[in-house]
């Protein structure tokens, strides 16, 4: 897969997705106007095609901003609250619902962690897509050391590409 991210400071601008084993890819685009911002939404898989647009909010995120989210979020976070968001789904050419809560604090590899989980807000895509459950430094800057669950690449199983669900491990040196 690849992915383009285009920032203007902080503020999403644009976000490109190419995944290479489908043969599949979409561009979004936020445009701003004087009553707020607008995403607007291009997906082609084979020979199909689809667009949607929504209105912008910051807390509407691609993969790239979720460790930043996290960290913009981290007092919230530590003392229990749930945090909303909605990722991009390029896919479905819509956004969709998500929280992050604090499941836990403890150690990993002998240093203080927060165990933080991400899960769809919608009890119908609860049942599609598994919660993530992110490792994350408790001393800033609040690095992640693991998580669990959705990713880009897909596994190909009899002769199909199905969504793959591992556990990645950042070394931080």
């Amino acid at each position: 897969a690849r992915e383009r991210v285009v920032y203007e400071g902080n503020h999403l601008r644009s976000f490109s997705f190419q995944d290479l084993q489908r043969g599949s890819g979409g561009d979004l685009t936020v445009q701003s106007s004087g009553d707020g911002s607008k995403m607007n939404f291009d997906y082609t898989e084979g020979k199909t095609k689809k667009t949607g647009s929504e209105k912008f909010l910051d807390e509407m995120l691609v993969s790239d901003m979720v460790g930043p989210y996290i960290v913009a979020h981290w007092d919230s976070l530590t003392k229990g609250a749930t945090v909303k968001c909605r990722l991009i789904a390029m896919s479905r050419v819509e956004t969709v619902g998500f929280k992050f809560f604090k499941e836990a604090d403890t150690s990993w590899n002998h240093k203080p962690v927060m165990m933080v989980t991400l899960e769809p807000t919608s009890v119908i895509i609860a049942q599609l897509v598994e919660p993530m459950h992110f490792v994350i430094e408790k001393e800033s800057p609040h690095r992640i050391y693991q998580y669990t669950g959705r990713t880009t690449p897909s596994v190909l199983k009899n002769g199909t590409w199905e969504d793959l669900d591992p556990v990645t491990v950042f070394d931080w040196k």
